[in-house]
């Protein structure tokens, strides 16, 4: 798996293409669930199409006008990263 860093980048309101996508968990035509290395991102838009998505690279393609992006991360997942931090 050649997956590279977490990035999220969008073109002219119309298209754009996160990196460091570890699985879809949901995607329709207004709102996308994307298990990223970063946590959960959580795309809202309209007329949203996934375009190609490879497992390998990690990369999502996706088209349509976004409204809104944020992330949420689990409580285990945030112990395991406070806990990375306090130890490096």
């Amino acid at each position: 798996m050649e997956q590279t860093g977490h990035k999220i980048s969008w073109s002219d309101g119309a298209s754009g293409m996160v990196t460091g996508v570890k699985d879809v968990i949901c995607f329709d035509s207004r709102e996308a669930q994307l298990d990223t290395s970063m946590g959960v991102l959580h795309l809202q838009g309209e007329e949203l199409q996934m375009k190609h998505f490879s497992v390998e690279k990690g990369e999502i393609h996706i088209s349509g006008r976004l409204n809104s992006l944020h992330y949420t991360v689990s409580s285990g997942e945030k112990r395991r990263r406070l806990v990375s931090r306090l130890f490096q």
